[in-house]
């Protein structure tokens, strides 16, 4: 099958979760390939949400605007920028394969133009799959320790309250993922000692 016709737009990706401070150091990697292929013009878009929901506008315009013709490459950071899941990624790669656009991912060094480029993008979604299930099997299974022991966690407010599994998962993914104890308090809204006896007690 023939591969269908793309516009001009080279559509350069950021997203930064909602506890991240910018995407600056998104923006400076993809400018410096940018600059170093000889492309100066580039579309941005920018969302701040996490990468595993649906609630990202900017990144809706950008899907439009690919499935009107209008995009010859997607550039962004790292390809977890781009896709929730393994499910996500495949179905992206083959998207972006069939309508002929070039996918970048600026510091992983993959490029959907190259045939090792491809390999590379599915053994990392692969790998960035497997990682986000050995990292929910741990967080389960330290919720449940903690829980038969008798653990509880409340928050700011008068008297004690409990903290929901899923609340739990976020904080203890967010921790994971560098972001300082602080930052995931202010995000969650809890007080720094319950987001800190969280950790402690799952890890």
């Amino acid at each position: 099958m023939a591969k269908e016709k793309t516009g001009n737009i080279t559509a350069a990706y950021v997203r930064c979760s909602t506890v991240e401070q910018n995407d600056r150091l998104q923006r400076k990697a993809i400018r410096a390939w940018a600059k170093a292929s000889g492309i100066e013009n580039l579309k941005w878009y920018s969302d701040k949400a996490s990468g595993t929901t649906n609630n990202r506008p900017e990144w809706k315009k950008l899907q439009q605007a690919i499935d009107k013709g209008k995009v010859s490459a997607v550039i962004c950071w790292r390809l977890d920028r781009l896709s929730r899941s393994l499910k996500d990624a495949a179905n992206l790669f083959d998207r972006m394969h069939k309508r002929g656009i070039r996918l970048v991912s600026v510091t992983e060094g993959v490029d959907l133009d190259s045939i090792s480029g491809k390999m590379i993008a599915g053994i990392l979604a692969v790998f960035a799959e497997f990682e986000n299930a050995v990292r929910r099997q741990r967080q389960k299974a330290g919720i449940e320790v903690a829980k038969a022991a008798g653990k509880k966690w409340g928050g700011s407010q008068k008297g004690w309250s409990m903290v929901s599994t899923r609340r739990i998962n976020r904080i203890l993914d967010m921790y994971d993922k560098g972001i300082s104890k602080a930052a995931i308090a202010r995000a969650e809204e809890l007080s720094w000692p319950t987001v800190h006896k969280i950790i402690e007690a799952v890890k």
